[in-house]
């Protein structure tokens, strides 16, 4: 995947939202001051893509 931007912070995360441990598979998820707030008169989407802050990308991968 890369580096993250300079204001991102990347994480994976597992099914329970818990950060999961070194080489462990889950969600990765991403937190940016850059990132967007939401979609435009979707809510529903919203709650299923922003998480506290955190945006779900909906691939898998590990550290």
């Amino acid at each position: 995947m890369g580096l993250p931007m300079y204001s991102a912070q990347v994480c994976i995360v597992t099914p329970d939202g818990d950060d999961a441990q070194a080489g462990q598979i889950g969600e990765i998820v991403v937190s940016s001051l850059l990132m967007m707030e939401g979609y435009w008169n979707d809510t529903a989407l919203i709650r299923k893509t922003l998480h506290n802050g955190w945006g779900a990308h909906r691939r898998s991968g590990a550290i």
